[in-house]
């Protein structure tokens, strides 16, 4: 069963658990097809809900997510219960944003071998730094994506 859709990935609830890492070719509907990774799972009461990363995505599953945004932002909003106004020294700081998840494709120098690096950044130089620092020499990065879009 589908639980959540994303530009990235998507929950799904299955009877059977998945460890990180492994692949998984899944229907989301009729006439779209994935592949994806499977990323978290956390059990529930009725099997497993599943975290997924998306590895390859169609264009059918684009239209999906674009329908599924579309009518989340038709919902009315939920309405905050009325209370009493708190001084604004008492109210939290907002925190930062969250650094955005690149995911990055890199290729071994001299040989054949490619991976797929996961990490946040802030943008794409730094997380070219950072696969740099955590891969050393002999890789180069030979795609950068961020969310739905390609980089190069």
């Amino acid at each position: 069963m589908l639980v959540d859709v994303s530009r990235s990935g998507l929950s799904v609830q299955v009877d059977t658990e998945f460890g990180q890492g492994d692949e998984v070719e899944l229907a989301v509907e009729p006439g779209i097809r994935i592949r994806a990774i499977a990323w978290r799972s956390r059990r529930s009461r009725t099997g497993f809900v599943i975290g997924m990363m998306l590895s390859e995505v169609s264009p059918e599953y684009e239209t999906l997510v674009e329908r599924n945004e579309a009518r989340s932002r038709l919902r009315p909003k939920p309405r905050p219960a009325p209370s009493e106004p708190r001084p604004v020294e008492s109210q939290p700081a907002e925190a930062p944003p969250p650094e955005p998840w690149w995911r990055l494709r890199v290729k071994e120098t001299d040989g054949p071998r490619t991976r797929t690096v996961t990490l946040a950044a802030p943008s794409r130089a730094l997380a070219l730094e950072k696969a740099s620092a955590e891969l050393g020499a002999g890789w180069e990065v030979i795609e950068a994506q961020l969310g739905d879009r390609k980089v190069s």
